[in-house]
């Protein structure tokens, strides 16, 4: 499994205990977020259509910590070019109904590809994309937000101690 640059620096900044019992535990979970059809990609005003092939999948991947006293974070990394307020925060809410965790301790991050996937929660056509198009936009990005929780939860639950 390939973690990204950020999640193998937290791993390898952790202080491991030489006691009985960890001082660390940490869970990973990873899902793949390529859209399942062609739809618009975000970064490049001048695109005129939607993607035609895929040449490699993209994901979206966990990291769960938790210290010694029971303190946990959870930090997610995308694929993607950003996650706009109106797709994250709902994720947030729903990850904060299902695991009991804090806003405080829920982080979403992007790596900026512009290979990636539009997101919306509006059917927007003003900007030429089609009304079929527009609602693949919408669909895809529900999909996304539903993938964002599945893979906060999975992590929390493939705890790993860290030995020394």
């Amino acid at each position: 499994m390939k973690f990204s640059p950020v999640l193998l620096c937290l791993l390898a900044a952790l202080h491991v205990s030489a006691q009985s019992q960890p001082e660390w535990k940490a869970g990973v979970a990873k899902v793949t977020i390529t859209p399942a059809e062609s739809i618009w990609m975000a970064g490049y005003a001048s695109r005129t259509k939607p993607f035609e092939n895929v040449e490699q999948d993209i994901y979206a991947k966990a990291l769960a910590l938790e210290d010694r006293q029971g303190n946990r974070a959870v930090l997610v990394t995308t694929d993607l070019i950003g996650l706009p307020r109106a797709v994250a925060e709902p994720v947030c809410q729903r990850i904060q109904g299902k695991t009991k965790l804090v806003r405080s301790q829920i982080l979403l991050s992007s790596s900026h590809t512009h290979s990636a996937p539009l997101l919306s929660l509006e059917e927007r056509t003003e900007t030429g994309v089609a009304p079929e198009d527009a609602r693949n936009i919408v669909a895809y990005t529900r999909s996304l937000q539903d993938k964002l929780v599945d893979v906060y939860v999975m992590s929390l639950f493939r705890d790993r101690y860290i030995q020394p």
